[in-house]
């Protein structure tokens, strides 16, 4: 037996608001002691969360770094963009991504350089695929110590590099990041205990 006092149309629908228009004030949220939440904020690229800490504003989907005559450096606690393309020309750029909060899966990271070099920083569980194509110069990657941690997101590095390098280094988080200086100091040693040299 349907109730004669049930109403007809949807529930949903607010009194004098026509149907399928939303209300700018959304149904509140109650946490299980009884107390609504404040709603997230945004400050300073930042999203303030309820507890107090923050996460980085998402990116758009693609992000595009430009270095003519200079170099730049992200570091830190970011958010990368699935896509992300980098042009430089008589410049460098270190990108460690370490600390930053990959939002796909797979992220494509595209470089076309002319007499520049990039170097790329992850952590341990990053799997980078190199696809460049270099002319006058290299794409190297260096693998971390650590062989045993699952892969959680992939980096695909692809594009031209003309007179420059691609470098990929893997590294825990706090680590310093080898210079070419070092490199070449650790090399020469390594050289010089294998002849037999002190």
């Amino acid at each position: 037996m349907s109730d004669a006092h049930a109403p007809d149309g949807p529930q949903d629908v607010v009194p004098g608001r026509p149907h399928g228009v939303p209300s700018k004030d959304s149904m509140p949220v109650i946490r299980p002691d009884g107390v609504q939440p404040p709603a997230p904020a945004v400050r300073h690229g930042e999203i303030v969360v309820h507890d107090g800490g923050t996460l980085p504003a998402a990116p758009p989907p693609e992000t595009h770094i430009v270095t003519v005559f200079g170099d730049a450096r992200r570091s830190g606690r970011f958010r990368v963009a699935p896509h992300t393309s980098v042009s430089l020309l008589f410049g460098d750029l270190t990108l460690d991504l370490r600390e930053a909060i990959l939002d796909a899966d797979v992220v494509e990271l595209r470089t076309d350089m002319l007499f520049g070099d990039v170097r790329l920083v992850v952590p341990p569980g990053v799997d980078v695929q190199m696809r460049t194509t270099t002319v006058f110069g290299d794409a190297t990657v260096h693998p971390g110590c650590s062989t045993d941690v699952p892969h959680t997101h992939t980096v695909v590095v692809h594009g031209v590099t003309v007179f420059g390098d691609v470098t990929v280094h893997t590294l825990e988080v706090g680590a310093p990041i080898p210079t070419l200086w070092g490199r070449l100091k650790t090399r020469w040693a390594q050289t010089r205990r294998s002849s037999g040299g002190t």
